[in-house]
């Protein structure tokens, strides 16, 4: 065998196994992702501790149990739900349930008319399924924006259509920045 072919079949073999080593090569997660912002256990939603329990209760206040219960069927972090729930409530959970904004969003999550009935087909009158629903739809925006939690917040707040645009309303940066605030508390 000649030296060329030597070397053509050497590099030949180096080109295969860079390929094969390519394929196990995962890239970092990006900044502001569930597993990034929450770890893998949280994501799992492992509540053992009771710094955690009575962090959850404080956000949540007297929805603790309902926010826990649909984050795990909606398979989110509950102390994200828990955090919008304080978020949307500026912590006032008195009336929550029946309480509407200035914009129409009704109840303790704050859904929009349309999204709670023909959306997320829940009545957002009550406070059990506008907690299922809210948090069905912050796992139905997570998903859509790469569990990019920074941007699904947004959306939440502001609407889907308007951050997938590249809108950034102030409002809804705002909106983001304190429910994080208070998931990083936890």
């Amino acid at each position: 065998m000649s030296a060329h072919a030597l070397y053509s079949k050497a590099a030949l073999i180096a080109v295969i196994s860079g390929l094969f080593s390519l394929q196990s090569y995962a890239p970092p997660p990006p900044r502001n992702t569930l597993q990034a912002c929450f770890g893998a256990s949280d994501h799992a939603l492992s509540f053992t501790g009771s710094y955690r329990q009575k962090h959850l209760t404080k956000l949540a206040g007297p929805y603790a149990h309902l926010v826990r219960v649909a984050a795990q069927k909606a398979k989110v972090p509950a102390k994200l739900v828990a955090a919008v729930v304080y978020v949307e409530n500026g912590g006032n959970f008195a009336g929550s349930a029946h309480r509407v904004s200035s914009a129409g969003a009704i109840g303790v999550m704050q859904l929009m008319p349309t999204t709670a009935w023909d959306v997320l087909r829940v009545d957002p009158w009550n406070a059990q399924e506008n907690i299922e629903g809210g948090a069905r739809y912050l796992a139905h925006l997570l998903n859509r924006f790469h569990g990019n939690v920074r941007r699904a917040l947004m959306a939440y707040n502001a609407g889907p259509s308007c951050i997938a645009q590249g809108y950034r309303p102030q409002a809804a940066v705002q909106y983001a920045q304190r429910v994080l605030a208070l998931v990083e508390d936890i």
